[in-house]
């Protein structure tokens, strides 16, 4: 099936819901990529071209930096075999899709900003297709997701609530140019929530493997 703009269909409800209530374990999910360690290694430098004197900044630990792909949310254990499957069948359809890290933004704006992110441009609109292309299979499945458009990013800090009315300095030129990536493997990833902050677990990963167009 062609994708594009017009190929999501509209979901039938906000939630499927299992007539009987689950006793299955509930997992935070998210499917998501990984840049390559050098693009994070020159991502892991951005904090130190942002000024910060009120201490504001909560930056992401290096080893967590990716993009997402789609959000589940809560989850039940016993039905992540739907989700597996679906991941499956589109790695299986999409070639390594190729794309470069660059640009600093903040969100809503770098005034008020809650975010400072960095921007994912990929050929073609290859990430937002296969981000199409997997909530396509979910909703085939009856899985819920979060259906907010994607817009491919990796979140490099958030800013704390007393923080975001000071306005945020970012970095430009070539100094936000982090390099290419070979977007080439997409994982089901569980969110864990710890004193510290949220942990992620890899459940399962698929290559993309589909034919160069």
């Amino acid at each position: 099936m062609p994708l594009g703009s017009s190929g999501l269909r509209k979901a039938r409800g906000e939630c499927p819901v299992s007539p009987v209530p689950s006793k299955d374990r509930v997992l935070r999910l998210f499917i998501g990529a990984w840049p390559p360690s050098e693009v994070v290694a020159k991502l892991s430098e951005v904090r130190f071209l942002v000024p910060d004197p009120s201490r504001a900044l909560r930056w992401t630990e290096p080893e967590k930096l990716h993009l997402t792909l789609c959000f589940l949310g809560a989850f039940d254990e016993g039905r992540v075999s739907l989700v597996e499957s679906a991941l499956r069948e589109s790695a299986r359809e999409f070639p390594p899709i190729r794309a470069r890290v660059a640009q600093i933004g903040g969100f809503p704006s770098a005034l008020r900003a809650r975010v400072v992110w960095a921007g994912v441009d990929a050929e073609g609109d290859a990430i937002r297709l296969l981000a199409q292309s997997l909530r396509i299979r979910f909703q085939e499945r009856g899985i819920a997701f979060d259906p907010k458009p994607i817009s491919p990013h990796i979140t490099l800090a958030r800013v704390s609530r007393n923080g975001r009315s000071l306005g945020l300095r970012l970095p430009e030129g070539s100094k936000t140019d982090f390099g290419p990536w070979t977007l080439g493997i997409i994982r089901l990833t569980q969110s864990l929530q710890g004193r510290e902050g949220s942990e992620y677990k890899s459940l399962f990963e698929f290559p993309l493997t589909g034919a160069e167009s």
